[in-house]
């Protein structure tokens, strides 16, 4: 925590002076006892615009670098350090999203709401990133919570599901649901969901959901929190 102090008073002076806009955090990590990385760059652009993602693209590369320069200027520890890579894209944490048979919202995260057709149990915070602010933002832990096949299904379409970040979810209950291993868990499910369709000749939404939640199972999927993971918001072990 002490680094990360640190990096971030490096930034907060950084930005004040004007030499470097938007930045979030920063979030380091160590791994290998020498190599960290960092969570930081921000660009509030329109992910649906080519013109916003072709600069988000190219402001996120020289944020990146930026930063670098200024904690190996400023911070002893990164004296000798060197740039090892960065992400090969731009990540978009929100854009188009359906509305489904069923929106989940925050209500259902913060509250760890319970749903009969449970296909992925969510686990992550909500985390909003402001995208017209820099620094750290509040991050409220939740309990874990249910997200329905229902937010999988278009509310007026047949024969298509849709999982991930465009799943039926408010803006505030995808700053939870977004993250990638909860992504991943929809993608498996809608494609369990629809080789059962394809087996049974039927829709999506005729499937039998009981029979995706088996094959879940089956396969090593978590429906169910253990009671050790049934921590109420505000628990002072977080």
């Amino acid at each position: 925590f002490d680094l990360r102090r640190r990096c971030a008073a490096v930034l907060e002076a950084a930005h004040q002076r004007g030499d470097i806009g938007l930045y979030g955090g920063p979030y380091p990590a160590t791994f290998s006892g020498r190599d960290v990385y960092f969570n930081a760059t921000r660009f509030p652009g329109d992910s649906t615009d080519p013109a916003d993602w072709t600069q988000a693209e190219i402001q996120g590369r020289q944020d990146a670098w930026t930063m670098f320069e200024l904690w190996q200027a400023e911070l002893p520890e990164f004296a000798d350090a060197y740039f090892m890579s960065s992400g090969p894209t731009a990540g978009a944490r929100e854009s188009r999203r359906i509305v489904g048979d069923y929106v989940l919202t925050g209500d259902d995260v913060a509250e760890g709401r319970r749903h009969d057709d449970v296909i992925v149990l969510g686990a992550w915070r909500l985390d909003r990133h402001p995208p017209q602010a820099a620094g750290y933002h509040h991050i409220p832990w939740t309990p874990p919570y249910d997200i329905p096949y229902r937010t999988l299904l278009p509310g007026k379409l047949e024969n298509l599901l849709v999982a991930g970040r465009c799943h039926s979810a408010t803006s505030e209950a995808l700053a939870s649901s977004r993250v990638t291993a909860t992504a991943m868990g929809m993608g498996q499910a809608a494609g369990i969901a629809a080789a059962l369709a394809v087996r049974n000749n039927t829709t999506p939404r005729q499937v039998d959901v009981q029979q995706v939640q088996a094959h879940i199972v089956e396969t090593g999927g978590i429906l169910e929190a253990p009671a050790a993971a049934q921590v109420d918001v505000g628990d002072p072990r977080w």
